[in-house]
């Protein structure tokens, strides 16, 4: 595996955890801070 393919599995990783936090923890914080 060459190192730009590799980077953006990282990427696209990261982009899906910070979407993934969002969707599924996001929504009860707030409604709990409210």
């Amino acid at each position: 595996m060459n190192i730009n393919a590799t980077l953006l599995i990282q990427i696209v990783a990261f982009i899906l955890l910070i979407w993934f936090v969002n969707k599924v923890l996001w929504g009860p914080l707030t409604k709990l801070m409210a």
